[in-house]
């Protein structure tokens, strides 16, 4: 009975802390939002009050998603002073917004933060952490594995998406997984197909 009670309070406390309100519809998608439908995109954009409802187990990986990104950046801060050549973390959660050809922002999303090098000029490498199920992380090895998944094939485009828009040709996937985070190079110009079809649709 006891045991019972604790899971229904801590049902009602990861609501009161996750559940968002309702949107409203917006005229651009989140970076985190690319689908191999373009249907499923219109119906975030347009009608996300229809959208199914996240029950509580969801909403709590969430949180510890998050919860997991800022140990993993606090760690970076310390990683960064023992890489050959070092680099700074800078920034975080810096707004970022993709425009289309007539100006209009379609695509729009947060960066985690910024790798700076030494000597490096710019603001630095973007970084994204995704922090998925060790089901999901065990097989892979590069940034292109993720294309072979439908639900890292988000996380890929939302890195992408950040890589168009500050114009930099080179950013970092850091991927929590069992052991020791793996850190994964993107390169933009490999990949401005996968980019400009999201940004296109």
């Amino acid at each position: 009975m006891n045991a019972a009670s604790i899971q229904l309070a801590y049902e009602k406390f990861i609501e009161a802390e996750e559940r968002k309100s309702p949107q409203g519809q917006r005229q651009y998608i989140y970076a985190s939002g690319w689908s191999a439908c373009t249907r499923q995109m219109v119906l975030e954009m347009l009608f996300p009050d229809r959208l199914p409802v996240f029950p509580p187990d969801t909403l709590a990986n969430f949180r510890r998603g998050r919860d997991r990104e800022r140990d993993l950046i606090s760690d970076l801060v310390r990683v960064g002073r023992e890489c050959s050549p070092q680099f700074e973390v800078v920034g975080g959660q810096e707004r970022f917004e993709l425009r289309d050809k007539k100006g209009r922002i379609a695509i729009v999303g947060k960066v985690d933060a910024r790798l700076k090098f030494a000597g490096q000029p710019g603001a630095g490498a973007p970084l994204e952490i995704k922090s998925w199920h060790p089901n999901l992380t065990q097989g892979l090895k590069s940034f292109d594995d993720l294309f072979h998944n439908r639900w890292q094939r988000k996380g890929a485009h939302q890195l992408l998406a950040y890589l168009l828009a500050s114009n930099e040709p080179l950013g970092f996937l850091l991927l929590d997984r069992p052991g020791i985070p793996r850190p994964m190079e993107v390169r933009l110009f490999e990949h401005l197909d996968k980019i400009e079809d999201f940004l296109q649709r």
